[in-house]
């Protein structure tokens, strides 16, 4: 078995590493967005799903996603206007406001 290289490399036995998990979310994501053009959508996912397509729209590569600071419930908005897809706001926690920790 080869030395650990990173969870963009290496992911959890048996399971997909960051790398392939992007692949696979974002092509699932742009199908989604193309299918419902002009709506808006709400999508609650897991964090590697988060950080990997968030960086990808950030210019960051995959290796770079975990440093993308994710709250739980946190509120991050993705717009994509004709072919350009944009973040507009990331990691927004104002639902949060109030509530016991």
């Amino acid at each position: 078995m080869s030395p650990f290289r990173g969870p963009a490399e290496s992911g959890y036995p048996s399971g997909e590493n960051a790398r392939q998990v992007a692949i696979r979310s974002t092509a699932a994501i742009n199908v989604i967005l193309e299918q419902n053009a002009g709506q808006t959508i709400l999508a609650v996912s897991h964090h590697i799903v988060n950080r990997t397509y968030l960086a990808a729209l950030l210019g960051m590569g995959v290796s770079q996603a975990r440093s993308i600071s994710l709250d739980n419930c946190g509120i991050s908005v993705v717009v994509r206007d004709g072919e350009k897809t944009m973040v507009t706001t990331l990691n927004a926690s104002f639902n949060l406001q109030g509530l016991a920790a």
